[in-house]
């Protein structure tokens, strides 16, 4: 999995500085040598990171999760994003669908699934 690059994250709206300190917020939190994390508990920690940064410039109001269909009890297949306030603001927000994070509004993703041109 690739983590966004600080460029793609300036995208939020964020100067290059805060951007890489998302950035390195965002390694940190899946470097972890013990590996006793899932993939799922990386991401809520690296985006609960980028929260707290986001937070400080006051822009950010927490994480949030949009369920999938498939959701289990075991299994998450939503997706997990930084709330901006606004349903069309970019965010940075992780798709456990594809398992891949993303800079770009969870609005136009839920339009695109409503379509059907998304799982």
């Amino acid at each position: 999995m690739r983590l966004p690059t600080a460029n793609r994250l300036a995208r939020i709206g964020i100067d290059q500085a805060t951007a890489k300190e998302i950035r390195r917020a965002l390694e940190t939190a899946f470097a972890d040598p013990e590996g006793d994390l899932s993939t799922s508990d990386h991401v809520t920690n690296g985006l609960t990171a980028a929260d707290e940064i986001l937070q400080k410039a006051g822009l950010s109001h927490g994480v949030e999760y949009i369920g999938h269909s498939d959701d289990s009890q075991h299994e998450v297949w939503g997706i997990e994003y930084v709330n901006m306030g606004d349903t069309y603001r970019v965010t940075l927000l992780f798709d456990h669908y594809r398992n891949q994070f993303d800079v770009c509004s969870w609005g136009d993703i839920v339009e695109t699934a409503a379509e059907g041109a998304y799982p």
